[in-house]
């Protein structure tokens, strides 16, 4: 069985790292960015390995813009890729509307382990 390959797209380093180290304890494939702009570049490059993205999760916390332009982007391909949002407290309401449609679950910052886990399995197991 192949594992589950998930994106992290996430600018700051040390978030980016402990995402990555909770997400392999589960058995998870990751890849990372540290750009949204590199988003489907990576998912392109994925493919071609064989080694599809089944999920991204990018903080919405980010100064390039990336939720705005990630759902438009994911739409028009039509990449079928859940998307997992973490979002800083409090900002769920002046998230973009179409980004957050196309959020398959969006977490409130500071997030547990256990809770992004329990999160992260349970939208996998809306897209098998």
């Amino acid at each position: 069985m192949n594992r589950k390959h998930i994106l992290v797209a996430e600018r700051e380093i040390g978030l980016q790292r402990i995402l990555s180290l909770t997400l392999k304890s589960e058995n998870f494939s990751i890849s990372t960015v540290d750009d949204c702009s590199l988003v489907m570049a990576k998912i392109s490059e994925s493919a071609k390995d064989h080694n599809p993205v089944s999920m991204l999760l990018v903080d919405t916390n980010s100064p390039d813009g990336c939720c705005e332009n990630m759902a438009e982007t994911l739409l028009q391909i039509g990449e079928g890729i859940p998307i997992v949002a973490l979002v800083r407290y409090g900002d769920e309401e002046i998230i973009n509307q179409e980004f957050r449609d196309r959020c398959a679950l969006m977490i409130s910052k500071p997030v547990e382990a256990a809770e992004l886990i329990a999160g992260i399995h349970k939208v996998l197991s809306w897209y098998n």
